[in-house]
């Protein structure tokens, strides 16, 4: 398998799994938005967490050693996708570069580092460009995938993430309601 094959395999893993996490943490919120067991926001602190990791994976710092899939690294011309991607979001490269440095500084002083300076940090990421990205991103590989004569499933990550969410809200409302009966007893 070529070294290029190899990487857009990788990074549809990790496109798939960012769709998956932010989706589980978008269901499990919305069943329960304010969870009184530990356990339950431990998770759903988890899951911020690893979907700020995985969208940097794809669109943080774009160090080629460090971070093959970073769609810098990926696409032949990255201008032609940065510009593609800034129409498909529907935003300028100021605003683009405000929510980089949101996800990034997040990563950086809450996920990747125990920094003092988190304190500065007074919200959680949000996730809808996050999303949006991961859709264009996802797309732009499955097409190269395409060229290199692999028929990449799902087709379209937008509608995988959907199915994902209803499936896991039946699942999250059971949980939820299971341990409803808990009370918590470690602070």
């Amino acid at each position: 398998m070529s070294e290029r094959k190899r990487s857009l395999l990788s990074a549809v893993e990790i496109l798939a799994s960012l769709v998956r996490t932010i989706y589980l943490r978008r269901t499990l919120h919305d069943v329960s938005p304010a969870p009184t067991l530990v356990m339950w926001r431990v998770i759903y602190g988890n899951l911020t967490d690893m979907a700020v990791l995985e969208w940097c994976k794809l669109f943080g710092s774009d160090d080629e050693s460090h971070q093959p899939v970073h769609w810098k690294n990926i696409a032949s011309a990255p201008k032609h996708f940065r510009d593609d991607l800034l129409s498909r979001l529907g935003i300028d490269e100021s605003k683009w570069r405000s929510y980089w440095n949101e996800m990034k500084r997040y990563r950086d002083r809450v996920v990747a580092h125990h920094d003092q300076r988190r304190i500065e940090i007074k919200t959680y990421p949000t996730f809808d460009l996050a999303l949006k990205s991961a859709y264009f991103y996802y797309d732009f590989v499955v097409s190269e995938l395409h060229k290199n004569g692999v028929d990449q499933q799902p087709k379209h990550l937008a509608s995988y993430g959907r199915e994902f969410a209803a499936q896991c809200h039946t699942i999250a409302k059971a949980a939820i309601e299971a341990t409803n009966p808990y009370k918590e007893k470690v602070f």
